[in-house]
């Protein structure tokens, strides 16, 4: 358990996150308690980890997730910061309501879901079926 905090000015001074460390920071993300970040991209990506995400900023960009709750705004105040993060490990209710927030981005069903789909249409008996493509 731990905190995985993020922002873009870390990333270019610091080992914590670079964008050459993606694999290792998917490691990090699935193995945190919480998420602070002001990175728009990690406010899409983690939700589907289940990982509650503490954005410091006084803007959002992805207000589906805000609506969601899988998302808080918590600004850039650290007394706010904090107040938030001691809600989330103090309060097993908060926590568990963001944890399983639905995310706005979609899960992995979909794309099982699509390939599925694909393979029913295009394949048989392990061969394409050229008949139905249409250009």
């Amino acid at each position: 358990m731990g905190l995985l905090y993020s922002t873009k000015s870390l990333a270019k001074t610091s080992p914590v996150l670079t964008s050459s460390s993606l694999s290792s920071f998917s490691v990090s993300m699935s193995k945190v308690t919480i998420v602070l970040t002001d990175l728009g991209g990690i406010q899409k990506e983690v939700p589907s980890l289940g990982k509650p995400v503490l954005v410091m900023r006084d803007t959002i960009e992805r207000l589906e997730a805000l609506a969601s709750g899988t998302v808080h705004l918590v600004g850039i105040d650290y007394d706010k910061i904090m107040l938030e993060v001691c809600i989330l490990l103090d309060d097993g209710v908060a926590y568990e309501k963001m944890y399983h927030a639905v995310n706005p981005y979609g899960t992995d069903k979909f794309i099982v879901a699509l390939q599925m789909c694909l393979l029913k249409r295009f394949f048989k008996d392990g061969k394409i079926c050229k008949s139905k493509f249409r250009i």
